[in-house]
């Protein structure tokens, strides 16, 4: 994972933005490694994961918005090498570093491995994934590919992205993709 990359690269910390649920993953993994760990988030991150990451012994800082902690994150990576990013800090947004749409994968062979001991042993055949920039839709499809491969799947499951925010209908209308979207979503997403 991320963190592992982070400790055989010699850096001493990591850093995220997240609206919470990641960001608590990534500050249990850095307590675990040892590594420091700050976790960019914005007022409206629901205090349970605030807590949760903070019970970690992670550093929170609060941005203004979700398009202002990719500016924070890069801030950060540019006035502290010994950090490493584990998600995107660029606007727009281009993505995950590899190696988190790496660990990915293991969502498809846990829902592999799931679906295998069932009784039934019924196939899956199509997963929804929540995108934003599409990187655990990649990560899901890489692991699928692999155990297609690996012959513990006959066929690669349907992958249906969902997009649950307003910049789609905006994007589509003819809006440019690179802006932030206002609007409401019940989901909450890291």
């Amino acid at each position: 994972n991320g963190v592992t990359h982070a400790l055989a690269l010699g850096k001493r910390g990591v850093i995220a933005a997240s609206s919470g649920n990641a960001g608590v993953a990534v500050a249990a993994y850095a307590a675990a490694a040892g590594l420091a760990c700050e976790i960019v988030i914005t007022p409206s991150c629901p205090q349970l994961y605030r807590a949760l990451i903070l019970e970690h012994g992670a550093r929170v800082t609060t941005a203004t918005d979700a398009l202002a902690r990719w500016d924070l994150v890069g801030e950060r990576l540019a006035a502290d090498d010994s950090l490493y990013a584990l998600t995107n800090y660029l606007r727009p947004a281009v993505g995950s570093p590899s190696v988190t749409i790496e660990a990915y994968k293991h969502i498809a062979h846990e829902l592999v491995q799931c679906a295998r001991v069932k009784a039934t042993a019924t196939p899956i055949t199509q997963v929804f994934v929540p995108v934003a920039r599409g990187d655990l839709l990649l990560g899901l499809y890489l692991g699928f590919e692999e155990a297609r491969l690996a012959d513990q799947i006959g066929a690669l499951p349907k992958l249906i992205a969902v997009e649950p925010f307003a910049r789609l209908s905006a994007v589509r209308g003819g809006a440019d993709y690179r802006q932030a979207f206002a609007g409401h979503t019940e989901q909450f997403s890291t």
